[in-house]
């Protein structure tokens, strides 16, 4: 068995080893980095703006659908085109969403059909269509690559190494980009709605650093604060 094996991982050493295959690796290591934040925390934004968890669910079979269609596309070209042009399109829809989050309606658990607004229900089902179909389609278009740069006489050892590395790309920039959304997130006490009392005289008292914790005890509703994010590490 063992002489059956160390071969194969031999191969596969010397594949790492092409200059090539470092290109590649550098590529699928940092190309997502202009999406993962904002793919990453799109749907945690919702939910602390008050969109229920059901609804979100709601729109998986919309982005199956999309994803399909996008599958489909992308296996009839070859696949630097669809990639590029997924990628490019990923930018715009990340942009759009990030948009959209930023002027949702805080409060919306009841957001459904005909309550709170179904123009906001229906722009948030298109941005996860948008975001489902470009995401397939580079997915799609990136496997395909794979398939046609493969050496075959490696079995599927090949097409493992290059898909490990893709994951890679995903997994390890999650935990410093939303340690970066927390670090960069600041909050501050101002004085309450309405209120005469300047902003002044609750400079320095110390509020929650999450934004989900605003309404928590703290020295500055204690003061008769009011607890506001400044800067949102997400948008950032």
């Amino acid at each position: 068995m063992s002489a059956e094996v160390a071969p194969a991982y031999w191969a596969l050493w010397g594949v790492v080893r092409l200059p090539a295959v470092w290109g590649l690796a550098a590529l699928l290591l940092t190309y997502r980095l202009g999406v993962l934040a904002a793919e990453g925390a799109f749907a945690l934004k919702l939910i602390d703006k008050g969109v229920a968890k059901e609804t979100l669910a709601f729109l998986f079979p919309v982005e199956i659908a999309s994803a399909v269609i996008a599958g489909r596309w992308a296996a009839h070209y070859q696949p630097y085109g669809p990639f590029i042009t997924g990628y490019f399109l990923r930018l715009g829809v990340v942009a759009a969403c990030i948009a959209l989050t930023a002027h949702f309606p805080p409060g919306a658990e009841l957001l459904q059909w005909g309550m709170v607004g179904s123009g906001w229900f229906a722009a948030l089902a298109a941005c996860s269509l948008a975001g489902a179909f470009v995401s397939t389609l580079c997915f799609t278009a990136l496997s395909s690559f794979f398939n046609t740069i493969s050496d075959p006489a490696m079995g599927g050892a090949y097409l493992t190494l290059l898909n490990t590395i893709a994951n890679m790309g995903v997994i390890l920039p999650k935990a410093p980009a939303f340690y970066l959304m927390d670090v960069l997130t600041r909050t501050e006490c101002t004085s309450p709605v309405g209120s005469d009392a300047g902003s002044t005289s609750f400079a320095g008292l110390q509020c929650p650093s999450k934004p989900k914790e605003l309404l928590a005890p703290s020295a500055c509703t204690a003061a008769g604060g009011r607890c506001v994010v400044a800067a949102d590490g997400f948008y950032l």
